[in-house]
Formats: C-alpha cells, structure tokens, sequence
C-alpha cells in the first residue's frame, strides 16, 4: 500500500460484481487483505492426454 496506494474496490468484487463490503471495510481499516482460494482442478482440467511428440 505504501509504495502503490491503496486497492481500488474492483480487488474485492467477484465476477458478478458484487462487492465484498465486509473485506473492503476490514482493508480500508487494518491495511490487511484476507483471501483464500480453492486450487483444486475446474471440470475438464486434466481430461485431456497431451499429444507425445518424438524427435
């Protein structure tokens, strides 16, 4: 925050465009930004077997 400013609120508005007022509130009071994510694959990742190529 020091060197860049502050997050604009599109940091904590999820692809419908909803914003998340609790985590922008808790940002705008402590600086702090709380995220969390689930890296498990998306439906069809993995599916495909890439091609093997020879040299």
């Amino acid at each position: 925050m020091r060197y860049y400013g502050p997050l604009p609120q599109v940091w904590f508005t999820d692809a419908e465009g909803t914003v998340d007022t609790g985590a922008l509130a808790r940002y705008r009071e402590t600086g702090q930004v709380w995220a969390e994510w689930d890296c498990s694959p998306a439906p069809g990742d993995g599916d495909a077997v890439p091609d093997k190529t020879t040299a």
